[in-house]
């Protein structure tokens, strides 16, 4: 059986060398056809010119591959060369332009298109096999199914199949009076077994609760003793043959305080937890928007900052850098006036608001022991602290189109609204983080502003699932909104 998978231009920008080698058939009974529309070839060569973005990158490798794949095989593309046992690649120029024309008639605009629509029927009219398009263009997909043709997105983009899916590092199971009676007084593990659940995620959460006691009552602004959280930790520190589960101590009978930011539900302490061990050097905070995502990043990332005045126990790292995908990873940027803080400033605004109030007076004696040096601090104004932070380099703004080529050691990074980020995007981020480091992910997969993502194709989102089985990793999905009660319904409803 053969199968034909005509491609748009999209999936090549995400990750060029990923999508080329993903459509290689599973079995020896299959021939499967990689078609590339010559239209691809054109658009591919209008983001050669992104030269720091990772379009740019990916239209570069995107046509270096295809030459080496023509020279080392000593065959055309436009023919079709076998590149591994039933794998094909062909670039196809014939198509009926019947439809074409038809298809103009209807929609307007975007000739190319309906050029990469005719190419896939024509394929269709003139083979037996099955024929399918695939793109990450919501409107092409929709003009596809019109016309007959199957359609989907990337499949190795898309980290999960459904949204409601997604891995939330976290699970409620009910569980007897015994158990809990059992981890309140013991701080022994328990084996996996007498849990009696399955699959099971290094770093996963267990929300334990039993039909006599609540699980949550924060609202009473206490966590009740009886509401007892586990984490699965890695099987050598637990020391059971088959894995085990352990009582998170300060989250017993207490809330979290990191520079005055309590938790107010039981997800954010489990990131308050996530983002404070050091065992755990990747952490991703998924969720809507008034969530605590940022505020808590940026929170345990200042309260672990080395300074003169801080303990020892939480003196790790030397800089907190934080970026943001709004921030241009293109040329555009070196266009605006004014010097880096200025340039920033309007993306920046979001992560430097959160430092008011009671964590501005808790850094201030985290920094300085001296009351003088404290008051003089405390009565800086809101872009003067800001000031303050970024040139006694307690802060980094980082550009992301500046983060390829480097590594960061001693830090702790923030990437703010990395929904907004491709896979190679995060994955050039996550590979610059050397010795004692640690990044922390934060977005809402439902609010991308960027062409060519969904909430299933984001970085956010593939950075998760697809380093979920990794022990020194950690998702948290945040679910209550905290921020007001007008902003929660804003998120739910509009």
């Amino acid at each position: 059986m053969d199968q034909y998978f005509v491609t748009d231009t999209n999936i090549y920008l995400l990750d060029a060398l990923e999508a080329i080698y993903s459509f290689a058939p599973k079995r020896n009974d299959i021939r499967n056809f990689l078609i590339i529309p010559y239209v691809v070839l054109e658009e591919i060569d209008s983001f050669k010119k992104e030269q720091h973005s990772s379009r740019g990158l990916n239209a570069h490798l995107f046509s270096r591959e295809l030459k080496k794949i023509s020279q080392t095989k000593k065959q055309k593309l436009s023919k079709g060369v076998e590149i591994s046992k039933n794998y094909y690649v062909k670039v196809e120029y014939d198509y009926n332009d019947s439809l074409e024309k038809k298809l103009l008639r209807q929609y307007h605009g975007k000739e190319n298109d309906n050029i990469i629509l005719s190419i896939a029927n024509t394929i269709k009219e003139r083979n037996k096999g099955e024929v399918e398009l695939v793109t990450n263009d919501s409107n092409l997909f929709i003009k596809a199914e019109s016309i007959g043709l199957n359609a989907s997105d990337w499949r190795a983009a898309k980290s999960i199949e459904k949204y409601r899916d997604i891995y939330k590092g976290w699970r409620e199971i009910t569980v007897e009076d015994k158990i809990i009676d059992y981890f309140i007084s013991s701080k022994q593990a328990m084996p996996l077994e007498e849990l009696n659940i399955e699959s099971l995620i290094p770093n996963e959460y267990l929300i334990l609760k039993s039909s006599n006691y609540k699980i949550n009552s924060f609202k009473e602004g206490e966590l009740n003793n009886r509401d007892f959280v586990l984490v699965s930790y890695k099987k050598r520190i637990i020391g059971l043959k088959n894995g085990g589960y352990i009582k998170v101590p300060y989250l017993a009978g207490k809330k979290s305080n990191i520079l005055g930011i309590n938790s107010r539900n039981i997800q954010q302490s489990l990131a308050l937890n996530a983002l404070l061990r050091r065992d755990i050097r990747l952490v991703n905070l998924i969720g809507p928007a008034g969530t605590g995502k940022t505020i808590l990043s940026v929170a345990t990332g200042l309260y672990q900052l080395r300074t003169n005045n801080s303990r020892k126990k939480n003196n790790i790292y030397e800089t907190l850098v934080i970026g943001r995908p709004n921030i241009s990873m293109g040329p555009e940027l070196g266009y605006l006036p004014g010097n880096i803080k200025e340039k920033m400033e309007p993306w920046m605004n979001p992560i430097f608001d959160n430092i008011t109030g009671t964590m501005k007076e808790e850094l201030v004696k985290k920094i300085h022991n001296s009351p003088t040096k404290r008051k003089a601090l405390s009565e800086l104004k809101s872009g003067e602290m800001e000031d303050y932070l970024l040139d006694n380099e307690f802060i980094e703004i980082q550009p992301l189109q500046h983060i390829r080529g480097r590594s960061r050691e001693n830090v702790y990074m923030i990437i703010d609204e990395a929904q907004n980020l491709d896979p190679l995007e995060v994955k050039t981020i996550i590979t610059r983080i050397g010795d004692n480091s640690k990044i922390i992910l934060t977005g809402d997969p439902q609010q991308i502003d960027k062409k060519g993502l969904n909430e299933l194709t984001n970085g956010l989102c593939f950075a998760s699932e697809r380093m979920k089985l990794e022990e020194i990793t950690a998702t948290i999905f945040l679910k209550d909104g905290e921020r007001s009660k007008l902003a929660t319904l804003g998120s739910k409803l509009l």
